[in-house]
């Protein structure tokens, strides 16, 4: 129910988006398309769960940058986006050589 009611707020055809998705050949092909694009998604989202008030939705993303990567939670027209962080091991101690 609410895939159906999402595809009527954005206007999208989220089945070939995913048939599209699946059948690429590299698993990131489909990013280079701009159709995938949703410059409307806090909007969309949010009106999306303030629909569905109980459901916590789930919006994972990858941006134009490697860095860019970020989960976004919505529930009831509230959101909290979470970026990954990476973490490098600590630098080798070469003082004591």
């Amino acid at each position: 129910m609410a895939s159906i009611r999402l595809a009527q707020i954005t206007g999208w055809d989220w089945d070939s988006c995913i048939r599209d998705i699946t059948r690429a050949h590299h698993p990131f092909d489909w990013l280079e398309n701009d159709s995938r694009k949703w410059p409307t998604y806090e909007k969309d989202m949010r009106q999306l769960s303030e629909e569905f008030p109980d459901i916590v939705f789930l919006l994972e993303a990858y941006g134009e940058m490697p860095d860019d990567v970020w989960k976004e939670y919505f529930k009831n027209r509230k959101s909290e986006k979470c970026r990954r962080h990476y973490y490098w091991d600590p630098a080798p101690d070469w003082t004591k050589e």
